[in-house]
């Protein structure tokens, strides 16, 4: 006789998260996450949020992998609403966020990619977490196809225009007479 089927694995997804957005899951305001649904989530799996900006918060130059803040989220996928539904455009989904832990990277941070887990951090954290964390390349993105090239407009025809008259500069004016007729 077979026991009970086995629980399907959760998986972990390594997901960037721009500062604002970010600082909003940190410190409590803000409990869901609007993303692409391209990665197949499902109730039960795991959202590991990086802190991230394109460009460093203070304005200066970023690697070439953006910036990396050390703080990290954790935090299990409670609700999923998919694509299409309430009115959510195709390709979008919402899940909630719950049981949400909040992480510090490695001291040593190196602001140009993605933090490491700290030793309190790495001590914590269920295996499979760990290994994600630590597997976690932004190169490797799992990236969507981008939509083939809107086909370019056909220009217009274009006019000729009569090149501008050179005027001869040793032409004199004439003030006009007031009442005068141009002709």
């Amino acid at each position: 006789m077979s026991g009970p089927p086995a629980a399907p694995a959760r998986r972990v997804h390594v997901l960037k998260s721009v500062i604002r957005s970010f600082a909003a899951t940190w410190d409590g305001s803000k409990r869901h996450e609007v993303r692409a649904f391209d990665r197949g989530y499902v109730v039960g799996d795991v959202a590991l949020l990086m802190e991230f900006a394109p460009a460093r918060p203070t304005g200066a130059a970023a690697g070439p992998l953006g910036w990396w803040g050390p703080r990290v989220i954790l935090a299990t996928i409670t609700n999923l609403t998919g694509p299409q539904s309430f009115g959510l455009p195709p390709g979008l989904c919402v899940f909630s966020l719950g049981s949400i832990i909040l992480l510090h990277g490695h001291r040593d941070h190196d602001e140009t990619h993605p933090p490491r887990p700290s030793a309190t951090s790495a001590s914590m954290l269920p295996p499979d977490i760990l290994a994600a964390w630590l597997d976690y390349n932004p190169r490797d993105l799992h990236l969507v196809p981008a939509a083939a090239p809107a086909p370019e407009p056909a220009a217009a025809p274009s006019r000729k225009r009569r090149p501008a008259r050179k005027k001869d500069p040793r032409a004199v004016k004439t003030p006009a007479k007031k009442g005068a007729r141009r002709r």
